[in-house]
């Protein structure tokens, strides 16, 4: 079976979704797994043992068609839609694929041919294996989690950054500022684990996030 899973926003999302390939590769023997996300989270899915190939697609309608095109001339057995976007929905009705999977939803649900009832279970992870069904997987074996998967290079590279010991990662910034704790918090917290259990901490941002960590 080849399958093509569609997470393309969003690179915690795109972690989080990344298990399934795992899953559908020691589920079915001889499984293929695709994955399609956008440029930036590609870099989160390379080097997965378990994903055989990563497209790409880009901002914009043409880029839209041209994943389409590809979609097609791939010729899956199933597509998983994780996400249900607008564009993720166009792909997926158009890719020609007999199987069609996405979580069930008040409206829109006839983009697909497999609707899947959501059921919590406490973890993103587990519960988007729930849409594993739709392709004849009841039961994944065990409870996986995300799994990064880095190259030795990056690896050393990381370590020249980063204390020896124990540490705690700490990333105070995010997309929206609504969804940021405040910064004076963040600052008595590296106080209090460095100076109540000894643990310093690294601090992450992106480019152009700077000058808000600096403060």
């Amino acid at each position: 079976m080849k399958v093509l899973v569609i997470q393309i926003r969003q690179l915690g999302d795109v972690l989080l979704s990344s298990p399934l390939g795992r899953v559908i590769k020691e589920s079915i023997k001889g499984a293929e797994v695709h994955f399609l996300t956008s440029e930036i989270g590609k870099d989160i899915l390379t080097g997965n043992p378990f994903i055989d190939k990563i497209l790409v697609i880009k901002n914009g309608i043409k880029s839209e068609w041209k994943t389409i095109l590809q979609v097609k001339k791939e010729q899956y057995d199933a597509i998983i839609d994780v996400q249900r976007t607008g564009r993720s929905k166009r792909i997926t009705l158009l890719s020609g694929a007999p199987i069609r999977v996405a979580f069930k939803r008040k409206k829109e649900n006839f983009y697909y041919n497999r609707l899947v009832e959501w059921k919590n279970h406490g973890y993103t992870v587990w519960e988007r294996m729930e849409l594993l069904k739709g392709i004849g997987i009841e039961n994944p074996v065990k409870p996986y989690l995300p799994e990064l998967f880095v190259y030795e290079e990056e690896s050393n590279k990381v370590k020249k950054l980063i204390p020896e010991g124990k540490f705690a990662i700490l990333v105070p910034t995010a997309r929206k500022v609504e969804k940021m704790w405040n910064l004076e918090n963040f600052a008595r917290l590296i106080d209090f684990m460095k100076e109540k259990i000894g643990i310093p901490s690294v601090v992450c941002y992106a480019p152009g996030e700077e000058k808000f960590i600096k403060e």
